[in-house]
Order: structure tokens, then sequence, then C-alpha cells
């Protein structure tokens, strides 16, 4: 099996011309009952790092010492709020983590979510996967809203917790 990587930039021809141009190039898939595979994965931003993980559990934590929820409730509470509409925006975009996130908010969408009381949903976003899918700027936008819901609901700074480990997180110089 014969495998050939390709980066398609904005200025790039489109992906139909490159495939059909790589196929006339190799004879051994075009002529003949040989069969050829190809795969084309889409893949658009990186996805999360340990300190964005390691700031997020920090962020929980701390929410849950103010309001004396356990911190996977408060997690929960996290993807019910912002998770999903940023699943919404992500499952906008084409590639595999999109389709994903297109998947989830489909299915919360199906299963009359937004219907269901408190408890149920929070039982649901703890199974259910939402910040996992997530790509790196869209978790530190996740994160920036959390930040802004405690300190206006709270009154609660989360940014000035651990500055160091928020601003390596989020890229913050």
């Amino acid at each position: 099996m014969k495998s050939i990587k390709h980066v398609l930039t904005k200025a790039a021809q489109s992906i139909e011309q490159w495939t059909k141009k790589y196929l006339a190039a190799e004879d051994y898939c075009t002529k003949g009952d040989k069969e050829c595979y190809i795969t084309i994965s889409f893949d658009k931003g990186e996805m999360r790092n340990k300190a964005l993980n390691s700031l997020a559990a920090i962020y929980y934590k701390r929410i849950s010492d103010h309001t004396g929820d356990c911190p996977k409730e408060v997690k929960a509470r996290c993807k019910m709020l912002f998770g999903i509409d940023l699943l919404k925006e992500l499952g906008a975009e084409d590639t595999k983590a999109g389709y994903d996130a297109s998947d989830v908010t489909e299915l919360i969408n199906k299963v009359g979510f937004y219907s269901w009381n408190y408890e149920s949903k929070i039982e649901l976003m703890q199974i259910v996967y939402v910040t996992s899918l997530m790509t790196k700027p869209i978790f530190c936008e996740y994160l920036r809203q959390i930040e802004a819901y405690y300190q206006n609901k709270e009154g609660l700074m989360l940014e000035s917790i651990n500055k160091t480990l928020r601003n390596n997180a989020l890229n913050i110089k």
C-alpha cells in the first residue's frame, strides 16, 4: 500500500483537482482491475494541551470550592452553559472535530435536551463528550467564557488564581 501526504493551503488547488492529478500520475490505480483507496482527512486546528486541561481542572475545583458543588457537577454545568454553543460553532467547520461536534449537537437536539429538568441535563453532560471535541482555540474561548460568567455572576476572579499557568495555557505574553 502506498501512502502520500499532501497539505492543501488556502492558495492551493481544490482537493478534487489534486486527487485527479495524483490519480493520473499513478497509473497503477487507474489502469487495469486494481483497486485504489484514497483517504482524505480534514484536520484544522490544534487540539488542547496539558496546560489548558490543567487550567480547566483548577477552574472547576475553584468554582466547586466557591459554590459548594462537586467539581464533576461544575464541569457538567460549564459544558452545558458554554460548551454546547461552542460545539455548534465548531460544528460549522469542515474538520473531523467539526463533524464530531455536529453529531453531539444533533443528539442533544434529538433527545429534547432543552426541555429536560436541570438534574437530567447535568447527568447527560457528565457522560457526553463536549470539551474533548474542542480544538485549542475553541477551548480557550470556553475558558474565557467561564472566567467572564463566574466573575459577573459570582464575583469570582478565576484568571487571578494561577497567572503563569493561565498565560501559558492561553498563550498570553
